[in-house]
């Protein structure tokens, strides 16, 4: 296994006669026959086209009005919300998980933030705050959990000013981000521990595949492999000479202290989606949703640099990466 490391900072129309058909006039110059021959090829495709139209051959009418429902528009349209179906667009749905327990974190909530890339290509983002909320909706009528799922301008950060926000401070996209994240992806599963029971529910394709499942036993704490193999490795690199034993001790440290933090965590939101091969492209265009974890480490220690005191990580479990962790 690679080496693990933390931180702790944190159309309109357009009617076009032929170029030859025009010649310039001065002001108040008489027309040539030339341009009244421009003049009535114009004209007359202008006619051509309202007789089109007032035969029906096209018709525009109520009946050429689409309403997209729920969150149609996000898969009819992606790019107006993430930007591209590249790799941009990929990975920037990770960002808006991500941004929701960075917010957690800025509330006051959270301590740490991991993001796994898993084997099937999916990745996990999981934190140790509050937890999305689970009860009924007034207005949905259905679980806050599925609201903010399926339902587009729906979060808890919109009212910041007024005080009757959950959050005083926050990023993202305010309501937009996570549900665009289950629009575009193949599946969703959100896991939410939170006082006391553990809440679980599956989506797919921005619709709820599952019923939101209770249970009384909360299943809180994190017990990761990863951290305890790459300690063991760490300390037997600390024992080589050529080694720089003061860096390896600080990891050691960091790792013992994400280590305790996971062990300790109470409450917290979990979310696991894989993005829809059909929507995203590679850089040489064809169907691409494979993750690049420098791309993403980048923008990790910025977070980092910014949040002191958070702890991130990030772990590439996929085969080829023999399950390399970057915190």
């Amino acid at each position: 296994m690679g080496p693990l490391l933390i931180t702790t900072l944190l159309r309109s129309l357009c009617l076009v006669a032929p170029v030859t058909s025009f010649i310039a006039l001065s002001p108040g110059a008489a027309s040539t026959p030339r341009s009244r021959y421009t003049n009535s090829l114009l004209h007359a495709t202008v006619e051509e086209k309202s007789d089109t139209a007032v035969n029906g051959d096209i018709s525009y009418g109520a009946g050429q009005i689409t309403v997209l429902e729920g969150l149609e528009p996000v898969r009819k349209r992606p790019g107006m919300y993430i930007g591209s179906t590249g790799p941009q667009g990929l990975h920037h749905l990770v960002w808006e998980v991500v941004d929701n327990s960075v917010d957690e974190a800025l509330a006051g909530y959270a301590t740490f933030i991991t993001t796994s890339i898993n084997p099937d290509g999916s990745v996990t983002v999981r934190d140790d705050g509050r937890g999305i909320p689970c009860d009924l909706h007034p207005t949905t009528k259905v679980s806050a959990l599925e609201t903010v799922l399926t339902v587009l301008h729906a979060g808890g950060k919109f009212d910041n000013l007024s005080g009757d926000s959950g959050y005083k401070v926050s990023g993202g996209l305010h309501g937009v981000g996570i549900s665009v994240v289950n629009a575009l992806s193949e599946y969703v599963e959100v896991a939410v521990d939170r006082n006391g029971k553990h809440h679980h529910m599956r989506f797919e394709r921005g619709r709820p595949a599952s019923t939101l499942d209770i249970s009384d036993k909360a299943k809180p704490q994190i017990y990761d492999d990863a951290i305890e193999q790459e300690m063991e490795r760490l300390e037997k690199q600390k024992s080589m000479e050529d080694e720089d034993k003061d860096e390896i001790a600080k990891k050691l440290e960091n790792l013992a202290f994400l280590k305790k933090l996971l062990a300790e965590r109470s409450s917290g939101t979990t979310v696991t989606f894989r993005p829809d091969i059909d929507v995203f492209k590679g850089e040489n265009g064809k169907p691409d949703i494979a993750f690049d974890p420098s791309r993403l480490n980048g923008r990790m220690d910025e977070i980092a640099y910014l949040n002191a005191g958070l702890v991130l990580m990030l772990k590439d479990a996929r085969k080829e990466n023999s399950n390399r962790v970057r915190v």
